[in-house]
């Protein structure tokens, strides 16, 4: 496999990734609908086809989680592989690249509408220098992606909690005891829903992933500075990839909206124009 077919599989298993990712937000949003009328239900044969419609779209969130992280894992396996073949130019062995092609899920017409000669915007010759270009690269893209990532996922989170409570206090009368105990009912129940989705724990996971990365970027200026030795480069690699393993998948829209800007931030602080980003 040569660098640009690993640079299509990988960017077209992170985009498989991010669709699946959209599914599992919208099964979430239609558990949470579901939960919340089903307080104001009383119907008991209304009741009992919302708990089988409740099993079902659990069942189908979770079909679709673990092909998000199928998909996600088979990404990265390919960035690895990116980054330590593009960056010394040597191919790793054809037991070892077939192993890696069979690893991959999305087909390979499809990987090809992915490919992008000019994904990485090192011009060094193979060799440390190369890699240490191309890890400073993706750190860049990474870690601005993923502290936007963390914002859009948090004021998702507080402006779907918002919405809700609105909804809450708008539908229902609180002048009597049994209306306040039903809002208190509907709003734990939500609360509960916005804290099983993980919208939380997803923040979290971008800013630990642009924390990390910005410590490495760190570290990948100070030994560019010094010259750095074939252990220091490793050891950032290594590092780099468990701090973007950790991480979610970067929040789909993001890339989309950050990408000219981001390019032309690269272009500017690696003083090389018109080339676009890795991420």
């Amino acid at each position: 496999m040569t660098l640009d077919e690993l640079v299509g599989f990988q960017r077209a298993e992170f985009h498989v990734a991010n669709v699946r990712r959209y599914w599992m937000l919208g099964l979430q949003a239609i558990t949470a609908v579901v939960a919340g009328v089903s307080v104001f239900v009383e119907d008991h044969t209304t009741l009992f086809i919302m708990a089988i419609a409740s099993v079902v779209l659990a069942v189908a969130w979770g079909g679709v989680s673990w092909s998000y992280e199928r998909h996600r894992d088979a990404g990265n396996r390919g960035r690895r592989a990116t980054l330590v073949v593009g960056g010394m130019g040597e191919p790793a062995s054809a037991s070892e690249m077939q192993q890696l092609r069979e690893g991959f899920l999305v087909r390979d017409r499809t990987a090809k509408g992915y490919e992008d000669a000019d994904y990485f915007a090192s011009s060094a010759k193979p060799g440390l220098q190369r890699m240490s270009e191309m890890i400073s690269e993706s750190a860049f893209w990474s870690r601005r992606l993923h502290h936007a990532s963390a914002w859009a996922m948090f004021v998702a989170f507080v402006a779907l909690a918002v919405v809700l409570c609105l909804i809450v206090l708008a539908s229902i009368p609180m002048g009597d005891l049994t209306s306040r105990l039903v809002a208190t009912r509907l709003v734990l129940a939500l609360v509960l829903l916005l804290l099983s989705t993980d919208v939380l724990g997803n923040v979290y996971g971008h800013w630990a992933a642009a924390t990390s990365i910005k410590d490495i970027d760190l570290r990948l200026r100070a030994a560019e500075q010094a010259g750095a030795k074939t252990s220091d480069t490793l050891l950032l690699l290594m590092d780099y990839n468990s701090a973007v393993e950790r991480a979610p998948v970067v929040f789909p829209p993001v890339y989309k909206l950050l990408k000219a800007r981001l390019n032309g931030e690269w272009a500017s602080y690696r003083g090389n124009a018109n080339k676009p980003g890795a991420v």
